[in-house]
């Protein structure tokens, strides 16, 4: 008796129905989930801010018009001369508005620009996003 590759015995043997499928094989084909779009909106109270002080940014998650619950953002930022942002970091997640707020220090000298923006990086159900960038200068402090 001639010798056949397994392959083409497993192959035959299927197309036969000498071996039986598995369980899950039976049932409907998994379907591609479809993540909803989000997208994240950026707001500063202010655009300028006195040399090393504090200033807070105030994130919102939305998927269509419902805001996104418990879901983590991430900060990142650049010198505004430069085209890269740095490594994202976490600012932990949405409140039950679909809101989270950061504090951050822009610099400690006149005319620094520091341009942040807020990632979702997505999760089962929803797509990645991003805001759009906000640029804050630091500015002469007032007297």
């Amino acid at each position: 008796m001639p010798t056949r590759p397994i392959a083409l015995a497993v192959a035959a043997a299927l197309v036969t129905g000498a071996i039986a499928s598995p369980a899950w094989a039976s049932h409907s084909p998994v379907r591609p989930t479809h993540d909803k779009p989000t997208n994240v909106v950026l707001k500063a109270g202010r655009w300028t801010v006195a040399p090393k002080h504090k200033l807070s940014l105030t994130a919102t998650l939305k998927s269509a018009s419902h805001r996104l619950a418990g879901e983590e953002l991430w900060l990142q930022t650049r010198d505004a001369a430069s085209h890269k942002f740095g490594n994202p970091i976490d600012v932990g997640p949405t409140d039950a508005n679909g809101q989270v707020t950061v504090p951050v220090s822009p610099g400690n000298h006149k005319g620094t620009k520091t341009q942040y923006r807020l990632v979702f990086q997505g999760d089962t159900g929803y797509k990645a996003s991003h805001s759009s960038v906000i640029t804050i200068t630091v500015a002469a402090p007032t007297s």
